[in-house]
């Protein structure tokens, strides 16, 4: 992501009064599988290859 997507996200959050933003693309859905189903996100990982 680039630095100036990032800042503009952050910007974005502090005017709304967020409390917790999660700057991310594809990968932030592992946040939410990791919150919601712990089990079926290890069970992800194991099989990712890592680069």
């Amino acid at each position: 992501m680039a630095p100036e997507e990032c800042a503009k996200r952050l910007v974005e959050a502090v005017q709304r009064g967020r409390d917790q933003v999660i700057i991310a693309g594809r990968e932030g859905a592992g946040i939410y599988l990791k919150r919601w189903a712990p089990s079926l996100y290890r069970r992800l990982i194991r099989k990712m290859k890592v680069t």
